[in-house]
């Protein structure tokens, strides 16, 4: 049986990004764990611009994610619809997928509040936990990461 570690495969796409001097931003239920509160996930989500898409998806090839699902347009009818770039890793019978969420007006003040920060003893690009909350809000799914105890842990 293969185990994942999605903290490793985390890692190594934020280190391919890095290299590339390809900004990121660190979402979903990774980035609730890098400000303290751990939340079950199976997947990593990146918050990245849209010009900055093919560049991403070359650094993910290089760590292995070679399996596109494709653009996954989210809230359609919607003021600010979303699109969803879906790539996955094969490791063995199992897969790790990266979700890179394409920034629009809707995900802009999250983007424009990412901050580098020490996550086991190495350094990346996350949405601030403002940022976080704006995220699941706009997407009406708040309650799945945070409970309404959480904000105020966030906040601080």
């Amino acid at each position: 049986m293969t185990v994942i570690n999605l903290y490793d495969e985390m890692f190594d796409v934020v280190n391919a990004l890095e290299r590339d001097q390809i900004n990121y931003a660190v979402c979903g239920g990774l980035a609730v764990a890098i400000h303290g509160l751990v939340r079950a996930t199976r997947d990593i989500d990146l918050l990245i611009l849209r010009e900055d898409l093919v560049g991403v998806l070359a650094a993910a090839r290089r760590c292995g994610f070679n399996l596109e699902g494709g653009m996954l347009p989210m809230g359609a009818g919607e003021p600010f619809p979303r699109d969803i770039f879906r790539v996955s890793k094969a490791i063995g019978k199992d897969l790790v997928t990266l979700d890179l969420l394409i920034v629009n007006p809707l995900l802009q003040p999250a983007w424009d509040a990412r901050e580098y920060y020490e996550w086991h003893g190495r350094k990346l690009q996350a949405v601030s936990p403002a940022g976080l909350y704006v995220m699941k809000k706009a997407c009406r799914a708040t309650k799945r990461y945070f409970r309404p105890s959480d904000t105020g842990t966030l906040a601080r």
